[in-house]
C-alpha cells in the first residue's frame, strides 16, 4: 500500500512500526483475499527476544487500528460477512494446544451455560472492555460454596486481551492476593511480585455479572496457573516464582490476559447483544482444566 505506515506502543512498553502490504490471509480455513498486513521494520527487544512469536493477529475493533493515512480493518472484521455469526471464541489451554474458532461456538468445549456481559467502552471503544463484580481468594481446589462464601464485592473495569499474558489488576487486589502467600514480596529488579516456588499458593476467582442476574458466574484461576516462571532475584539471591498477577499501573487499566482466558471458554461477540442485536458482548463459561501440581 503505497505511502501507508503504522506504529504502535503496547501497554507493556513494547513497540513496533513499519510498512503496510496487502496479501491473502487464511486462518483456520477462513480466507480474506486483500488483508492489510502490517510488516515491521522496527521492533523493540521484547519481540526480538521472544523466539516463539512471529507476529500478532489483532482481534480488537478496527477503530484503534494505527495505519496511516487510512485506517484498515482487522482480519476478523473483514471476514464477518462470510461467517454464520459475527463471533470468535478462545479456548486457550495450558501445556496443550488451544483453539480459536471464527463464526461458531463449539458447545462440547465448555460446561454449563455461557454468561454474557456487555462490552464496556469506558476504557476505549476499540477494546474488549468488561466489568467484574468481585473476587475470591481461596485455598487451591476449594469448593464452589467456599469460593462464594469468601467473595469480596469490588467492581473492576478491564480489558479481555488475547494478546496479553498476565492478569493485571488494581494495586489493592494484587496486594490482597499476595498477602495469602508466605514469603511473597515485590521485587524491584523485575518490577513485579514474586514468591517462594515451594509455597502454598491460593486460587484466584473473579465474578462475571450476566445480562440476566440468574446467569452470574464465578471463574476460578487455579494456583498452578499463577506462576509465570522462575526468576533469580538479586535482592535475596534466590530462585523464586514470578507471579501471573501483577499491578496494572504501567498499563493504566486492568487486563484479563491469557492467564485468565485459559481458565474459561470465552466468546467475543461482535454484535450479538442488546435489543437490536448490535451490542458487542463477551461470554464466559467454565470448562475442564488441565491442573498440574504447583511447582
Amino acid at each position: 500500500m503505497e505511502g501507508a505506515t503504522w506504529s504502535i506502543l503496547y501497554g507493556d512498553g513494547s513497540s513496533s512500526s513499519g510498512e503496510v502490504y496487502t496479501d491473502t490471509v487464511t486462518i483456520g480455513g477462513v480466507t480474506f483475499a486483500s488483508q492489510a498486513v502490517e510488516v515491521a521494520t522496527r521492533v523493540s527487544a521484547q519481540f526480538t527476544n521472544d523466539p516463539n512469536s512471529n507476529g500478532l493477529v489483532g482481534l480488537g475493533f478496527s477503530n484503534i487500528n494505527t495505519v496511516q493515512p487510512q485506517r484498515q480493518n482487522t482480519f476478523f472484521e473483514n471476514i464477518i460477512p462470510t461467517l454464520d455469526s459475527p463471533i470468535f471464541t478462545a479456548d486457550l489451554r495450558t501445556q496443550e494446544t488451544g483453539t480459536y474458532n471464527f463464526g461458531w461456538i463449539d458447545y462440547d468445549a465448555f460446561l454449563g451455560n455461557i454468561t454474557y456481559t456487555d462490552v464496556d467502552t469506558s476504557l476505549g471503544s476499540g477494546l474488549w472492555g468488561m466489568n467484574i463484580q468481585g473476587y475470591s481468594i481461596t485455598a487451591s481446589g476449594a469448593s464452589d460454596a467456599l469460593i462464594a462464601d469468601n467473595f469480596t464485592a469490588a467492581t473492576v473495569t478491564g480489558v479481555a486481551d488475547t494478546g496479553s499474558t498476565l492478569l493485571l489488576l488494581p494495586r489493592a487486589l494484587v496486594m490482597d492476593y499476595y498477602s495469602y502467600i508466605q514469603g511473597a514480596a515485590y521485587d524491584h529488579d523485575h518490577a513485579g511480585w514474586c514468591f517462594p516456588c515451594d509455597g502454598e499458593v491460593p486460587d484466584f476467582s473473579f465474578g462475571i455479572s450476566g445480562t440476566d442476574p440468574e446467569d452470574n458466574l464465578i471463574i476460578t484461576i487455579p494456583a498452578s496457573y499463577l506462576s509465570y516462571g522462575r526468576i533469580y532475584t538479586g535482592t535475596d539471591q534466590k530462585w523464586r516464582c514470578y507471579g501471573s498477577i501483577q499491578y496494572d499501573e504501567h498499563v493504566g487499566f486492568p487486563i484479563f490476559g491469557d492467564v485468565a482466558l485459559k481458565s474459561a471458554f470465552v466468546v467475543f461477540d461482535h454484535a450479538g447483544g442488546g435489543i437490536d442485536y448490535s451490542q458487542p458482548r463477551i461470554g464466559w463459561a467454565k470448562k475442564i482444566l488441565f491442573i498440574s501440581p504447583f511447582q
